[in-house]
């Protein structure tokens, strides 16, 4: 008969083989009989994975998650959105922009570069809301003007927008640095 908590504890011993408190002794079958010619698992230290340290600034550390699937083919379907954005102690303000997906991301891009209102008031306040159709997605911009993110959203870009006139400003060298992406708040 096998005690109460034993498979507990022989499942918390074999995902955690540190945890000597919860070491059952020799190997058990799973009828708690005890098995011959097995041996306890040998006790191995952690190690760290070797990660190099990423330095990250502002908003870039928050974890990464994503619109819903229904939300991304919306983003991805539409032409053009609202953002609204507020700088800290201003009026609320909604500006047309283009947007793009790229598997699970959103980004966007300031055509204006920084001069864009809209895109000092998301540095200022990162908490905006995209309006696409009639939803209204509450999300927060986070810089992405990393070498790889960039090169993703001038791609979508492209792809996206190929016939309008209007994409060569969108990837232009002088506004690269404006890519936001966008996380669902």
């Amino acid at each position: 008969m096998v005690p109460a908590g034993a498979c507990r504890m022989r499942r918390a011993h074999l995902a955690d083989p540190l945890r000597a408190h919860n070491n059952p002794g020799p190997f058990h079958s799973m009828s708690g009989v005890r098995r011959e010619g097995f041996a306890a698992p040998t006790i191995r230290p952690r190690t760290r994975p070797n990660r190099r340290r990423q330095r990250r600034h502002g908003w870039a550390t928050l974890p990464h998650v994503s619109f819903s699937g229904e939300e991304l083919v919306l983003l991805d379907r539409s032409e053009e959105v609202e953002i609204e954005t507020q700088a800290p102690e201003g009026p609320v303000h909604r500006t047309v922009i283009w947007v793009v997906v790229d598997g699970d991301d959103v980004f966007i891009r300031s055509y204006r570069g920084e001069r864009a209102r809209w895109y000092r008031e998301a540095l200022a306040n990162p908490a905006v809301a995209v309006h696409v159709g009639r939803q209204r997605l509450s999300a927060t911009a986070i810089d992405a003007a990393d070498p790889d993110s960039v090169e993703r959203v001038s791609a979508a870009l492209t792809r996206k927008y190929s016939a309008d006139p209007a994409l060569r400003a969108m990837v232009a060298q002088e506004i690269l640095s404006t890519t936001l992406r966008l996380a669902p708040a």
